[in-house]
């Protein structure tokens, strides 16, 4: 769906990347967190258990029955949902924290979506792992064993 290109090869967030994530991302029982590209369903998982609702979108098939599984196996299915879908369409409109560990080119088809859900919406974080968002200033989190954490907030520029 990126012609020759992957927007998002599954590849899973590391433990310790994950860990880190747990430790610092400002999520509360309030928040419903949207994982695009969420494979395995991990890091929607791991934050269900402390009370975040989820939503996890994945074009693979495969992942999408993975992901259902664990979150069912996990018992939290009254916490996240998982579903097949383009990431690229799907509606936002309820996320208030989005993750995403995708691709450059990814992100940048994704941006103008954040922005305007930004603007219009109760968006109000993106979080992106190794890879910048294109043109919009960020905060980055650091840890002594990991790095990489990219913080889109409401403060933008087009």
């Amino acid at each position: 769906w990126c012609e020759d290109n992957y927007l998002s090869p599954f590849m899973a967030v590391m433990d310790n990347r994950l860990s880190g994530l747990l430790e610092v991302l400002p999520v509360s029982k309030e928040d419903t967190l949207y994982d695009l590209g969420c494979g395995d369903a991990r890091v929607l998982i791991e934050f269900a258990k402390k009370g975040v609702k989820g939503v996890g979108v994945d074009l693979d098939e495969v992942q999408v029955t993975k992901a259902s599984q664990k979150v069912e196996e996990a018992q939290l299915s009254h916490m996240v949902s998982v579903f097949q879908g383009d990431f690229l369409t799907i509606e936002l409109s309820e996320a208030t924290v989005i993750y995403v560990f995708l691709l450059p080119k990814a992100l940048e088809l994704l941006k103008h979506r954040f922005i305007e859900h930004m603007q219009t919406g109760k968006l109000k974080l993106v979080v992106s792992i190794l890879y910048e968002i294109p043109e919009w200033p960020y905060e980055v989190k650091e840890f002594p064993s990991i790095s990489g954490f990219f913080y889109y907030k409401d403060t933008l520029t087009q």
